[in-house]
């Protein structure tokens, strides 16, 4: 198979490899071809249910400007600026946390350099692209605290419960902020409830077939331990660096 070449002017340029079902894979430059502004890396993407890819990027020229690069049903690329266009808050560090819910909304998590206020921006189905400061928001029920170093770590429950992970800027506590189906948003502190060590920010979420959902995170105070925090029928933690042998992340 022949490689194919991508000029790419940019020095960090967003680019996407892929493999289009039947054909042979193939590579884009997005910063040349469509005008996504550089990044430093900080990249997540999402399918939405009527097939429109989305790539989420934090801008690392821009003042961290986030970018929404889609492409629709049709095949046409395109890129929006939804700092410019919704509002959103220039982001902190790390790498947006997109998601999809079940009724086909669209979004995407990151936190306020500024403040560290979690701020979603989303597309409901069927509705227009618009935002929402988390921290500001949810205060009312949950108070969910300024964010630390890294990025909001955005999770979807099967039974349609949707949420994110951050971590506590003031201690380092690692706080889940949720909204379950068909209720209204509330919160809990995961290192009181279930053990999980401090943290920098460091976090991810995983759903496992049974229906477990699992929070990763990189411990600030332990020497880099991986610690996963487990839904099952209560919250626990185990540190995998102890457990398992899972080298420290430094």
């Amino acid at each position: 198979m022949t490689r194919p070449t991508a000029t790419c002017r940019s020095p960090t340029c967003l680019q996407i490899t892929y493999l289009p079902k039947g054909g042979q894979w193939a590579t884009s430059d997005l910063t040349d071809n469509v005008g996504t502004p550089v990044t430093g890396g900080g990249i997540s993407n999402t399918v939405a249910p009527d097939g429109t890819l989305y790539i989420f990027s934090r801008g690392s020229m821009d003042g961290g400007h986030l970018s929404a690069t889609y492409l629709n049903s049709v095949g046409a690329w395109a890129t929006a600026d939804m700092s410019d266009y919704v509002g959103t808050p220039v982001s902190a560090g790390g790498a947006p946390s997109a998601f999809v819910q079940k009724d086909g909304t669209v979004g995407v998590v990151t936190a306020n350099s500024a403040n560290g206020h979690v701020y979603m921006t989303y597309l409901p189905n069927g509705g227009q692209w618009t935002g929402a400061d988390m921290t500001t928001l949810a205060t009312g029920y949950v108070g969910t605290p300024a964010s630390a170093g890294g990025a909001p770590a955005a999770f979807l429950q099967p039974d349609g419960t949707i949420g994110v992970v951050t971590a506590d800027s003031a201690n380092g506590h690692v706080h889940m902020t949720y909204l379950p189906n068909g209720g209204q948003w509330t919160g809990a502190d995961m290192t009181t409830l279930a053990g999980t060590a401090v943290t920098g920010g460091s976090i991810n979420n995983a759903i496992a077939p049974d229906g477990t959902h699992y929070i990763f995170t990189v411990g600030s105070t332990n020497g880099g331990h991986l610690s996963a925090t487990y839904a099952g029928t209560s919250w626990a933690t185990t540190d995998m660096t102890n457990q398992v042998g899972t080298p420290a992340a430094g």
